[in-house]
């Protein structure tokens, strides 16, 4: 196994160096000398021809290559953004001040550049974001599962059959954990032109270089400079999927998935018009999703269309600034775009480092960004911290995720991965308030990770094998959780009463090894202090807030549970383990608006443990049947488990 060495300076994407001292410069116009480049945005996509009509443009309009095959098939040859060049600054602005009387061009701005700011390093082997045992960390002590569960969803996906692109600078292709996770272009040796860009492709094995120059304004097949230059990408792209090194104890999030390494930054600098090309690219040639782990504090019209026209889920770092991203944006990750997820950093203890960027209404999610280990140029590894460590942890769970279901479309992944989340105590600061896990993405989109991929058989006549709510009783009993009557019958259509309720979800906190401390001296006159079965579950659970009595004084513990009451009592369990509130709500119920427990039973609902009748309604104020319960239950341990807070069967 290579060794661990130290890291070439860690590389994290700003808008500008400026940023990390609290100040942030606009970035000046990318120009050649003697020439200039404008990105026009138009209301809809148009020709590059009507785009190009009655402007002294150069190197355009586009076409496809007379004589060669037609590649641009595969991309539309018409775009909401077009990239004009010019041969001087005042053609540009003669240009400029035409483009600006068409009603169909919503914005012109220059070709500016992107950035990149360089941050801290440092060594050690644990990498925590992948399986965190509560490891020490740079000196800090880590918090169980806080990370993105990728053991876990290993069990049902891999990535195999992914391909991200990793739009960055360069990576290290020779290094031995990345150079089996190639993407192989099949179209590589046909020579191919985007119509909209003009660039023509081939040879294009593992991807392009977008990065341009006076005399090249293709780019090349050359995806690695040097150590200095290619260190972030290269680091970027073992996060999402290097291969398994057990000796080494490292492994990307998804190591079956595949890279396609688009370089359109040389070392700390790109142009938006290399960016977007990059985007095309990955568009034309079969990615799946797209990892952008840079910023700039510039809102660009043209790149924001570009990702919207992509057609893929988008990974953004949200930036280094540790500022809101309300008061002090970074782009692209404050366009709330529908496909577009925004990611800031957690450390390993769960909160936010300072330098991380923040906002409840911009950063969607969290992913582990402080101290990771991932490769390095020249064949080792070593650690980095930033946003830009943060993106790629997601976009790992977003390839494991898309294994199964490659057909979903970007809103509904960006979506996933939004609900897909462990709530954290200490991120108010985001819009999800949780930390991204792999099996949660994937339950979310259709598989599930269950908290007993093999129950015990049980033996309830009302309760027959291949009915509705057979596999979850069973695993409840698994757990411990539950248990037949004296009569040999499980009592499916009886209702519970709220102290069996309190005895259950007591019972499940236990098994994740969270029962609250039972208070010495009850509250409830009703709730008898010796003799009775179910007082230390009623007044533990009431001390902690999960269960609430009818008056200050009285529980009722033998009064049915209402569906309502149920959906509560659930929530609050999960949010008592996890240790913050659930934010993602599911749909609002006619028969349950101004209800009560209306709030609480929309957060089961986004957290998938309960679900509506078949008439549209949900029937809050219905007596919940065991039957019932104990299906809301076993999806409660699949939640738990999933969000790494409780152990599956064995």
């Amino acid at each position: 196994m290579t060794s661990i060495r130290r890291s070439l300076r860690g590389l994290s994407l700003l808008a500008a160096v400026a940023a990390v001292l609290g100040t942030v410069a606009l970035p000046a116009a990318a120009t050649d000398e003697g020439r200039s480049r404008l990105l026009v945005t138009f209301a809809a996509p148009v020709d590059a021809e009507d785009a190009a009509a009655g402007l002294p443009v150069v190197d355009g309009p586009h076409a496809p290559t007379p004589g060669s095959p037609d590649g641009s098939e595969e991309l539309a040859a018409t775009s909401a953004v077009q990239v004009l060049d010019f041969d001087s600054g005042a053609d540009a602005a003669a240009a400029e001040r035409l483009l600006a009387r068409r009603s169909d061009v919503v914005a012109v701005e220059p070709d500016t550049l992107l950035h990149v700011a360089r941050g801290s390093s440092d060594l050690g082997p644990e990498a925590w974001g992948l399986r965190n045992d509560g490891q020490t960390v740079a000196s800090q002590r880590g918090r169980a599962r806080v990370d993105v569960g990728a053991t876990e969803a290993w069990g049902l996906a891999s990535g195999r059959g992914v391909v991200v692109a990793v739009v960055d600078t360069g990576v290290d292709l020779h290094h031995p954990l990345l150079r089996d996770q190639l993407w192989r272009n099949p179209n590589a040796a046909t020579p191919r032109t985007d119509p909209v860009t003009g660039r023509t492709y081939v040879d294009d094995l593992h991807g392009w270089n977008f990065v341009t120059t006076e005399t090249n304004r293709n780019g090349s097949n050359r995806l690695y400079t040097s150590a200095s230059l290619d260190a972030h990408g290269t680091h970027v792209a073992g996060i999402i999927a290097g291969a398994r090194e057990s000796a080494a104890g490292f492994s990307g999030v998804a190591p079956d998935a595949r890279l396609m390494v688009l370089k359109f930054l040389e070392g700390e600098t790109g142009r938006v018009s290399d960016a977007i090309a990059a985007i095309r690219y990955a568009q034309a040639n079969g990615a799946h999703v797209i990892n952008a782990s840079w910023t700039s504090p510039y809102d660009s019209p043209a790149l924001r269309t570009a990702l919207r026209e992509s057609g893929l889920p988008v990974v953004v770092a949200a930036g280094n600034s540790g500022q809101s991203l309300d008061q002090h944006p970074l782009y692209p990750a404050a366009w709330r775009l529908p496909n577009v997820i925004s990611v800031a950093a957690i450390d390993n203890a769960g909160a936010l480092p300072a330098f991380t960027a923040r906002s409840r209404e911009r950063v969607d999610v969290v992913g582990p960004g402080a101290h990771i280990v991932s490769t390095l140029p020249g064949g080792g590894l070593g650690r980095m911290s930033g946003t830009s460590q943060a993106a790629p942890h997601v976009t790992g769970a977003v390839a494991l995720a898309l294994q199964h279901h490659r057909h979903a479309s970007p809103t509904r992944v960006a979506d996933a991965v939004r609900a897909g989340v462990r709530p954290l105590p200490g991120l108010r600061e985001t819009r999800s308030g949780g930390l991204v896990r792999a099996p949660l993405v994937l339950d979310h989109l259709g598989t599930s990770v269950p908290a007993c991929p093999r129950p015990a058989a049980v033996a309830f006549p009302d309760v027959r094998p291949g009915s509705a709510h057979h596999a979850s009783v069973a695993c409840l009993v698994t757990h411990g959780i539950t248990a037949g009557r004296s009569d040999g019958r499980y009592g499916a259509t009886d209702g519970l009463t709220r102290g069996q309720v309190a005895a259950m979800v007591a019972r499940a906190l236990d098994r994740a090894g969270r029962m609250p401390a039972v208070p010495a001296r009850g509250r409830y006159l009703d709730v008898p202090q010796s003799g009775y079965v179910h007082r230390d579950a009623i007044e533990a659970l009431a001390a902690v807030g999960i269960v609430s009595g009818r008056t200050a004084t009285t529980f009722a513990p033998g009064a049915i549970t209402t569906r309502a009451e149920f959906a509560a009592i659930v929530t609050r369990a999960n949010e008592h383990l996890a240790g913050a509130p659930y934010r993602i709500y599911g749909p609002r119920f006619p028969d349950a608006v101004g209800h009560a427990e209306e709030g609480p039973l929309r957060a089961a609902l986004g957290l998938r443990v309960v679900a509506g009748r078949s008439d549209g309604t949900f029937g809050p104020d219905v007596a919940v049947r065991r039957d019932q319960a104990a299906s809301m239950l076993g999806r409660l341990l699949d939640r738990l488990v999933q969000q790494g807070l409780l152990e599956p069967a064995r």
